[in-house]
């Protein structure tokens, strides 16, 4: 009976504790995020996103077309689970080491390209 109660325990605390990148992530997260997404009419939007404190600043620039990136500046909000919002777009966070962006209703991009921005050490 103890091992029965101890095993429910553990997986209670387990699945209580659930990581939520998301929620911790728009908090504490230092980094900057790099990505080559993909557009409908360029080879890609090369995409930097800079974290520090809560607050956010995203470069993008269309690879062949643009030759000054758009820059803006926000904070990160938090949506749901592993979900934030950073400008207009959404993002999943994975692992807290992956930001892999999400369509318009916060659902997986089913597709073969690379919709992710992946932190880089500098």
């Amino acid at each position: 009976m103890r091992k029965i109660l101890f095993c429910a325990a553990v997986m209670f605390f387990l699945t209580g504790c659930g990581a939520d990148f998301a929620k911790s992530f728009e908090k504490d997260a230092v980094g900057v995020f790099f990505g080559v997404l993909p557009a409908a009419n360029d080879s890609g939007i090369a995409t930097t996103l800079n974290v520090k404190n809560g607050e956010y600043t995203l470069s993008t620039k269309f690879v062949s077309k643009q030759k000054v990136p758009t820059v803006t500046k926000g904070r990160l909000v938090y949506v749901r689970k592993n979900v934030l919002q950073i400008g207009d777009s959404l993002y999943e966070t994975r692992n807290g080491q992956e930001l892999r962006l999400l369509d318009t209703q916060g659902k997986r991009i089913k597709s073969k390209l690379n919709y992710s921005l992946y932190e880089i050490w500098l």
